[in-house]
């Protein structure tokens, strides 16, 4: 028969270490009967190890580094983040973003472990990496920062598939305040000021047809404060056509700035018309060197330049459609020939019409 503290079963002799409890228990098997006999050994039940960890985390991963705890000391802490294994000293920094497995053993007969898992979680960056000044024209702005997956809040921001946009339209120009946020653990939040800059409109004032004798003129544009550029226009917009002379100028004018503008013109100038415009009446085809061609003087001064002449009884005996400088050239006046062949002495009629404004009539007298 067993007997002592800690045995369950006097007749198998089961012993529990957790009924007997720590200490030195004294244990006695007795063998009764006449020539029986008995026998006491001494137990030694030592305190069991508890590493039960402390829970902890999760951590931002620019956290300083924390001691970890468990039930009992004296074990030896090991794992990814584990400075010093002796005190427990994890560093959130050193372990980097992810879930690390921290172990803490006691050595020993009794001795036990523990394991947990500590979750370094990535530090949300609100900084707001968007332009401060925008331009109103462009209706729209996309919104960024450095970390996505936050609330943009302020103005009249909207979302877009995976984006956000601030709407220029409806809130105009001015100075406005954006947030940016993230409430979760490790969030961060940002706010700025920006700027909604007014629109610029640089178009430039149409100038009508300009003659190389005309006076200095002011060119102009939608908007003031910009600076004009070509080659006979000073910064101030004053176009010289005498200067410039017969041709096209192309004008540019330029607002300067972030949301700045700019339009391009161009100046047409021809040749002033002759004030005397004389139209002979006279034609003496003889081949003397005088009135031998109908040659109208000032006629090269207009672009278009048409000419019909005709018999009393409304015969046509010349046309011409054409630049006034071409008819300056005596090979294609009226030269008081039809068809090469001479037409008689007499009266002709003509029409001419000068850049389809000004039209001549009168005759022609054709003495041979």
């Amino acid at each position: 028969i067993w007997s002592g503290n800690g045995i369950i079963d006097i007749n198998s002799g089961v012993f529990n270490p957790a009924e007997a409890g720590e200490g030195n228990h004294t244990i006695t098997y007795e063998f009764t009967g006449e020539c029986g006999g008995s026998d006491d050994i001494v137990i030694i039940v030592n305190p069991s190890a508890d590493a039960t960890i402390n829970p902890v985390g999760p951590f931002c991963e620019d956290e300083k580094p924390i001691n970890l705890t468990a039930a009992q000391n004296g074990g030896a802490w090991s794992g990814n983040g584990i400075t010093d294994a002796s005190a427990g000293v994890f560093n959130p920094v050193f372990a980097g973003v992810g879930d690390h497995i921290v172990t803490y053993t006691i050595s020993g007969a009794c001795g036990d472990s523990d394991q947990i898992t500590i979750s370094i979680i990535e530090y949300f960056d609100a900084s707001i990496t968007s332009g401060l000044d925008l331009c109103y024209r462009d209706s729209t702005a996309l919104l960024t920062a450095a970390s996505v997956g936050g609330i943009w809040e302020g103005a009249d921001v909207f979302v877009s598939g995976d984006e956000t946009y601030l709407n220029m339209i409806d809130i105009g120009p001015g100075d406005y305040e954006i947030i940016y946020h993230y409430d979760g653990l490790c969030g961060d939040a940002d706010t700025v000021s920006i700027t909604i800059h007014p629109l610029v409109d640089a178009t430039i004032t149409p100038v009508d047809t300009l003659t190389d004798k005309d006076n200095l003129i002011q060119l102009e544009a939608a908007q003031d404060g910009g600076v004009w550029d070509g080659i006979f226009v000073d910064i101030l917009g004053i176009f010289n056509p005498q200067e410039a002379g017969a041709a096209e100028h192309q004008v540019i004018y330029t607002i300067e700035g972030l949301c700045g503008d700019a339009d391009t013109t161009k100046i047409i100038v021809i040749p002033a018309p002759i004030s005397d415009l004389r139209v002979p009446t006279v034609i003496t085809p003889d081949n003397d060197g005088y009135n031998d061609t109908w040659k109208v003087e000032g006629v090269e001064a207009y672009e278009n330049v048409s000419i019909n002449i005709f018999t009393r009884w409304g015969d046509e005996v010349f046309i011409y459609n054409g630049s006034g400088k071409n008819y300056a050239n005596p090979l294609n006046q009226w030269d008081g020939r039809k068809n090469d062949k001479d037409l008689p002495t007499g009266s002709y009629v003509y029409i001419l019409i000068l850049d389809n404004t000004d039209t001549y009539k009168g005759t022609i007298s054709l003495i041979r």
